[in-house]
């Protein structure tokens, strides 16, 4: 019987032990923070201003999913964690770009958005999931050339989504908040 979890076995190299540990220790801190996040924002009187319940259980059940498909070799869940990661890891740079373009007039400092931990854990995420042993163990091509293959197409699409929320939501909140 195929074993769905990833795991490690005795005889495999340390690598891939440490590999193996470090995603299910992040897989694991992820979803108690996850849960003592929505536990915080349930308890809490802060419903009023950020939105209903449904809107949590939503993102709640999505996080849960993610993290269940990472742990079950998902490479569907593999590729959302890290498009993720990039746009977390992206959208600082992006959003001080493009405030600069198209809203000259407003003076956002770029070290107001620019934010340490994000990009920190981003960066960590990205180099967690897309090593050779990680992508060993999802059953994804070695080679170098299709990593980094991978990484400028999620950079490409991260990019886009972050360009597009930016110009056809974030600003024109930003006008209609001013007017």
């Amino acid at each position: 019987m195929k074993k769905l979890l990833i795991h490690f076995e005795k005889n495999n190299i340390i690598n891939k032990k440490i590999v193996v540990t470090i995603i299910w220790i992040f897989s694991l801190v992820t979803l108690i923070m996850l849960l003592a996040i929505t536990y915080q924002e349930l308890i809490s009187e802060q419903l009023i201003n950020r939105g209903s319940v449904g809107d949590i259980l939503i993102g709640v059940t999505t996080g849960i999913l993610l993290i269940s498909g990472l742990l079950s070799r998902s490479k569907t869940a593999r590729w959302t964690i890290l498009l993720i990661a990039h746009i977390a890891l992206l959208s600082p740079f992006v959003t001080y770009i493009m405030l600069r373009l198209f809203v000259p007039e407003i003076s956002e400092n770029f070290w107001t958005i620019f934010i340490v931990p994000n990009i920190i854990m981003s960066i960590f995420i990205i180099t967690l999931l897309s090593n050779r042993i990680s992508l060993q163990l999802y059953s994804l091509k070695k080679d170098q050339k299709s990593r980094i293959k991978e990484q400028v197409y999620l950079s490409a699409l991260a990019i886009s989504l972050i360009g597009f929320y930016i110009y056809y939501i974030y600003i024109p909140l930003l006008f209609k908040t001013v007017i």
